[in-house]
């Protein structure tokens, strides 16, 4: 789709030059969320999980790290979701009218190889959802979307990391990591089996896919995966990397789902 330039700016001032930096000086965003923020890059935040993977070799822990995608984020967003979630942070109920008005005026026409279609599809044949791939607000106004689902979800799960540095001073909390609407999420299994880990990653993994489907969204299972951390001695009593189980974790996220919707992922 394209944008004239002038309605463009006008997105871009609404979100960059508006309630992210009013959200941002009032700390009301999430410390996980990442990718798009004055020092919280996207490689802000894959330094921490670099440092983070370090962290549980070093230490020898048992974890689970699920990275989940999600499908078309910005174009399956319901409207009403992200226009509550901005409004938590402080956005213009002005600029949330045009942004809805001109979304429903809108003329959407298909191109292929042989050119553009004459013919079109309005709000009233298929209603406009998100906010559209190469909007000018899509990413930022997913950030505060995302803030309210990473609220929510740690409203139902306190599975927490601890990480501290070798003096004891410095102590970090840790339990996913966002990359706009990509989710690093971690289950530790300091305290419990391997199964257990399993279990809870079960759990985790079922709250966060329905907030998403909550949301107007769905996860990518072809881009999903999860990298399995657990030790076991070996003949010399050497603590080393186990191949515990061969097979896929299978990690189905919502039961009553479809069984496409299913999640599979293979350990590495």
């Amino acid at each position: 789709m394209l944008f004239k330039a002038d309605w463009q700016l006008l997105l871009k001032w609404h979100s960059s030059y508006s309630f992210l930096p009013k959200s941002e000086v009032a700390k009301t965003l999430t410390p996980a969320q990442g990718g798009g923020r004055k020092g919280r890059s996207a490689i802000d935040q894959a330094t921490q999980q670099v440092i983070k993977t370090e962290l549980i070799k070093l230490n020898q822990q048992s974890v689970l790290d699920l990275f989940l995608d999600a499908r078309w984020c910005f174009d399956l967003m319901v409207k009403a979701c992200h226009n509550m979630a901005c409004r938590r942070h402080g956005t213009a109920d002005d600029y949330l009218c045009l942004h809805a008005q001109t979304h429903c005026s809108m003329k959407y026409f298909v191109q292929h190889k042989y050119g553009v279609s004459k013919d079109y599809n309005t709000f009233d044949q298929h209603p406009w959802h998100g906010t559209g791939q190469g909007t000018a607000d899509a990413a930022l106004r997913y950030i505060a979307l995302s803030d309210s689902l990473i609220d929510a979800y740690h409203s139902k799960i306190q599975l927490l990391w601890i990480i501290q540095d070798p003096t004891l001073t410095l102590v970090i909390v840790k339990s996913m990591k966002a990359f706009i609407n990509d989710v690093a999420m971690l289950v530790s299994g300091a305290t419990s089996t391997f199964e257990q880990m399993i279990q809870h990653a079960q759990t985790q993994l079922q709250w966060w896919t329905q907030l998403i489907q909550a949301s107007g969204g769905a996860l990518n299972p072809q881009k999903c995966c999860c990298a399995l951390y657990h030790w076991m001695p070996d003949t010399s009593g050497i603590l080393c990397l186990s191949t515990i189980n061969p097979n896929n974790i299978n990690i189905a996220p919502c039961p009553q789902q479809p069984q496409q919707n299913d999640s599979c992922f293979e350990t590495k």
